[in-house]
């Protein structure tokens, strides 16, 4: 959304709309989670019992 849009929908006190989806937005993070540092650490120490 260009920024004079922006100051306008703001001005006129109208809700700005997202265009990112919620869902997979919830999903991306969820992923992230599960891959960052203390997933690998996990992983890690799971392969090495086994």
């Amino acid at each position: 959304m260009k920024a004079s849009i922006y100051f306008r929908t703001q001005g006129l006190n109208t809700p700005v709309l997202s265009a990112l989806d919620p869902e997979a937005l919830t999903d991306l993070v969820k992923m992230n989670s599960d891959f960052g540092l203390a997933g690998l650490l996990k992983l890690w120490l799971a392969e090495k019992r086994g």
